[in-house]
């Protein structure tokens, strides 16, 4: 199972040294794409028990709403600059 701590650290730091809309789109895909890290992480919650599902999947949401978040705010910074 990924170390939800440790991506979301990687990738706050990724979208706040990002200096392109291009570098914020490929971080996306990375993360949030059709193979991305939290996509397959969602995917590999079939393989837990009820009881991981629950805590694992609640942490996967909580950790892509800030992502979205973070993204989301970059990216307009980044357009008004």
């Amino acid at each position: 199972m990924i170390d939800i701590n440790a991506l979301e650290q990687e990738v706050m730091l990724s979208i706040q040294n990002a200096t392109s809309t291009e570098s914020l789109e490929a971080i996306r895909v990375d993360i949030a794409g059709k193979n991305g890290k939290l996509t397959m992480a969602m995917k590999d919650l079939a393989n837990l028990s009820v009881d991981e599902k629950r805590q694992v999947g609640q942490a996967l949401n909580s950790f892509r709403d800030r992502f979205t978040l973070l993204l989301t705010e970059k990216k307009a910074q980044l357009e008004h600059e």
